[in-house]
C-alpha cells in the first residue's frame, strides 16, 4: 500500500476501524482535528498539498484543492462505497467495495465525481507517483499494472508489470518516480527512476526498468511496509525495527542512540546511503509515511513519531530548529496512522 495510505489490515468481513483525524503543520504546533462530519476509516496525503479521508460509509473527503484548505476537506462524488485511497501530484485514486478502481483531478477539476479506470478488475491496493503523475494498482491475482507519466509508466491506460517467476506481490507503494512492492516472503522489489540511489539495489543506472529484488532482502532482510519518497525510501522490518536508504536530506536518516554512559547521541545522517541503515531508536513500529521532506513513523503502543524538515510545525515538537531527529509527539497518543503532505503530518487516533 501506499506510505501516504494506511489501511487497517483487517479482512474484508471486518467493520472498520473508525478513527478521529488530526493535523500538525501549517503552523499549527498543537494537534488540531481534520474539519468532518464522521470519523474516518483512512487518511492520506500527497508530498504537496492534496489530502483524502474515508468516512464512515465508504464516502470520500479531500482537501488541499482549489476549492478548500487540507484541513478543511469536502465530498467527493463515487459511483460505490471505497475501501482504499491514495494521493499523487493532483490525482486521487480509490478502491470501491466491488474492486473497481476510480480517479479524479483533484486540482483541474475539483469536486467532479470520480470516474472508473477501464480495464480494471478485483482491485485490492493503489498507490500514486508524488513527483510524476503516474499510478499502480495491485489485483486479487498478484497482478501489478501501472499507468500515466514518468519512466515507469510508458502509458495513459494500465499496463501489467513482469515480475520474476515465483513473485507474488502483497502490497505495493509508489514514491516519486520508482515504485517498491512486498512480495509473499517479505521481499522488497523496487524499480523506476534511481536518483541517489533511492532503490537500493545496487545499480548504478539512473533509471532501472524492471522490478529487481532488493540485495538486502537476500541476506535475511524481510520487510512488512515500505514508505516511497522522492530520495528515499524506508522500510519497516518485520522485527519492528525502521531501515532506510537513499540520501538523507534534513536529517532523514538521522536516529538518536543512547551513549555508553547512557546520554542521548544524535546520529546525523545527511550523506548517500546506498545500502539499508537500521535505525536502532525507533522499534515496534506499525507503520511510516514520508512526504516531500519529512516522516512520520507510529509504534505498535499508539504513538507518533516526526522528524525532518520542519517547516510551519509540522514536525509538532515546538522547536525553531529547521532539522530535527524523531521526536514523539507528545499530545498524540491511541495514534493507528500518519499520513506526510508537504507542509503538515496527519495522524488517525482511535
Amino acid at each position: 500500500f501506499n506510505p501516504t495510505t494506511t489501511m487497517s489490515g483487517r479482512s474484508a468481513a471486518a467493520p472498520p476501524l473508525l478513527l478521529r483525524p488530526f493535523y500538525v503543520g501549517e503552523d499549527a504546533k498543537e494537534p488540531l482535528p481534520v474539519v468532518l462530519p464522521s470519523r474516518v476509516q483512512s487518511i492520506a496525503a500527497n508530498a504537496s498539498r492534496i489530502a483524502a479521508f474515508l468516512g464512515e460509509g465508504g464516502e470520500l473527503y479531500v482537501g488541499g484543492t482549489r476549492r478548500t484548505p487540507f484541513h478543511k476537506p469536502l465530498p467527493v462524488a463515487c459511483p460505490e462505497p471505497l475501501v482504499q485511497v491514495a494521493c499523487g501530484c493532483n490525482t486521487v485514486i480509490a478502491v470501491g467495495v466491488s474492486g473497481c478502481a476510480y480517479t479524479g483531478d483533484m486540482w483541474k477539476s475539483s469536486g467532479k465525481p470520480l470516474t472508473p479506470v477501464p480495464g480494471l478488475a478485483n482491485v485490492i491496493a493503489v498507490a500514486a507517483g508524488s513527483a510524476e503523475e503516474f499510478l499502480a494498482a495491485l489485483d486479487c491475482d498478484h497482478n501489478v499494472y501501472v499507468w500515466g507519466q514518468g519512466v515507469i509508466a510508458g502509458s495513459p491506460t494500465p499496463e501489467r508489470v513482469e515480475f520474476p517467476a515465483g513473485v507474488c506481490v502483497q502490497s505495493l507503494f509508489c514514491g516519486g518516480d520508482h515504485i517498491g512492492v512486498i512480495d509473499s516472503n517479505n521481499r522488497v522489489y523496487l524499480w523506476g527512476q534511481n536518483n541517489n540511489q533511492v532503490l537500493g539495489v545496487g545499480s548504478t543506472e539512473s533509471v532501472v526498468y524492471e522490478p529487481t529484488l532488493l540485495p538486502s532482502s537476500e541476506r535475511g532482510l524481510a520487510c512488512v511496509s515500505l514508505a516511497c519518497g522522492k530520495d528515499l525510501t524506508f522500510a519497516i522490518a518485520n522485527d519492528g525495527h525502521l531501515w532506510g536508504w537513499g540520501f538523507g536530506k534534513h536529517n532523514l536518516l538521522t536516529d538518536v542512540r543512547s551513549g555508553k554512559s547512557g546520554e542521548q547521541q544524535i546520529v546525523r545522517s545527511n550523506t548517500l546511503r546506498r545500502t539499508p541503515v537500521k535505525f536502532e531508536s525507533l522499534t515496534a513500529l506499525q507503520t511510516v509515511s514520508v512526504g516531500a521532506n519529512h516522516a512520520a513513523v507510529v509504534t505498535s503502543d499508539g504513538f507518533l513519531y516526526v522528524w525532518g524538515f520542519n517547516e510551519r510545525g509540522k514536525a509538532g515538537d515546538h522547536s525553531v530548529n529547521q532539522d530535527v531527529s524523531p521526536t514523539k509527539i507528545k499530545a498524540a497518543s491511541q495514534v493507528e496512522q500518519t499520513a506526510c503532505g508537504g507542509s503538515f503530518t496527519l495522524f488517525a487516533c482511535r
